[in-house]
């Protein structure tokens, strides 16, 4: 049983739930846990948006009854729409969108009418800010033409299922591609640690070590090398970082051909077939399109 809510005045603190029973995570302050025997429950806060949901219908109304006593809230019914994310209920489970979201963007920018293509990114044309000369090698780490920063990519799965993504410049100039990729990798760990240590607390048991797909050899090396190579002096605190957690196996680093690195998928311009299949591969279409 899940049910969503509005706070329509005052603060709801950690302490309005009973601490005693509730407990916060470390790894996320707004969700609130209660383990009990048979009996599970999660609080999750947003400012006023509140989703409550548990193992037991009458743990999650008692602590509705709780709430109503204390503060004015709305009740919205099931979960259906919360911070930008449409629920889907099915036979299956449940499904997170957020088309409802990207066509408020359309909408707000005046593009609901604009014609579709078939990739993100041209590729066969590079664009700068001010639309300069193309960059003659378009798989070099430099990859800002302006400026010289790489930008990281990664996808996270959890099973079959992508359940995080982030594409952002890296904050300084790399000085070669395996330095490049070696941030890169470190910063997808950190993400992929977070995650495990949120699935750990909500008992969501993960057997397999968490592998990171890396498409550059060097870096691929040296996360199992004690070595500190020349290629990576500029980035040494993303090297012991790594190099920790690989020690005491909480990650696997290992190397994928490029061509089948999905994450390229954020960030390079991929031909219409290679693009189309990464969505089949992403399940974000059921069937090869291409």
């Amino acid at each position: 049983m899940d049910k969503t809510f509005f706070l329509s005045k005052g603060g709801l603190g950690y302490d309005d739930l009973n601490p005693r029973t509730n407990k916060k995570t470390k790894s996320y302050a707004s969700l609130l846990v209660r383990h009990g025997a048979g009996d599970t429950l999660f609080v999750l806060i947003y400012v006023n948006d509140i989703i409550i949901t548990g193992s037991n219908t009458l743990s999650v109304n008692q602590v509705i009854t709780s709430l109503a006593s204390k503060f004015s809230i709305k009740d919205l019914g099931n979960l259906h729409y919360f911070r930008g994310i449409e629920v889907i209920r099915s036979s299956n489970g449940l499904i997170l969108t957020q088309a409802n979201y990207v066509n408020e963007i359309l909408n707000d920018e005046l593009m609901t009418d604009c014609k579709s293509v078939n990739t993100p990114i041209s590729a066969s044309e590079l664009l700068t800010l001010s639309d300069g000369t193309h960059l003659a090698d378009a798989t070099h780490w430099d990859r800002d033409i302006v400026d010289r920063v790489s930008t990281y990519d990664y996808i996270l799965f959890l099973g079959n299922n992508p359940i995080s993504l982030s594409s952002k410049k890296q904050n300084t100039v790399s000085r070669s591609s395996t330095e490049s990729e070696y941030r890169a990798v470190a910063n997808a760990l950190s993400e992929t640690l977070w995650v495990t240590n949120l699935l750990n607390e909500l008992r969501v048991p993960v057997h397999q070590i968490p592998t990171i797909y890396c498409d550059n050899f060097g870096a691929t090396f040296l996360s199992k090398n004690h070595v500190l190579h020349s290629r990576v002096k500029h980035a040494v605190v993303d090297f012991h970082f790594v190099r920790h957690y690989f020690d005491i196996k909480r990650v696997r680093v290992v190397h994928v051909h490029g061509a089948d690195q999905i994450a390229d998928t954020l960030t390079k311009a991929l031909s219409k077939s290679t693009f189309e299949y990464n969505l089949f591969k992403l399940g974000l279409v059921t069937h090869r399109l291409t």
